[in-house]
């Protein structure tokens, strides 16, 4: 019977050394990737607002066009709400980019204010 036990165990110690028992190795990362976040309007230079939500807009500080680069080994902007002003010209609809993968295109087209001719006889 301890003949057997010692055969049992020589042979689990084996297959343990040999690497048959070990853990599986976790997988690697592939290669990181680019992607873009662009940002433009008609006309250009007009203030970004963005945020989780359309009501929690926050003004970005940055204005169109607007170029971000992140370099990543998971290529997936989230879902983001966009929105831009510029003097002169109607705000924006606020609109939202959904979760997606690869470069992001946000592109805005704005319309001027529209102001009545004075009547000077």
């Amino acid at each position: 019977m301890l003949a057997k036990g010692a055969l049992v165990f020589a042979m689990v110690s084996t297959l343990f050394l040999l690497g048959c028992a070990a853990p599986k190795a976790t997988q690697t990362k592939g290669p990181a990737t680019t992607i873009r976040c662009i940002i433009k309007s008609q006309p250009p230079g007009a203030d970004i607002y963005w945020g989780p939500s359309s009501d929690k807009l926050q003004k970005s500080g940055y204005k169109t066009p607007y170029v971000v680069r992140n370099t990543t080994y998971n290529p997936i902007w989230k879902g983001w709400y966009y929105q831009v002003t510029k003097n002169g010209y109607r705000d924006s609809m606020v609109i939202l980019s959904p979760q997606s993968w690869g470069d992001r295109y946000v592109d805005f087209s704005l319309a001027p204010v529209e102001t009545s001719a004075k009547y000077n006889p």
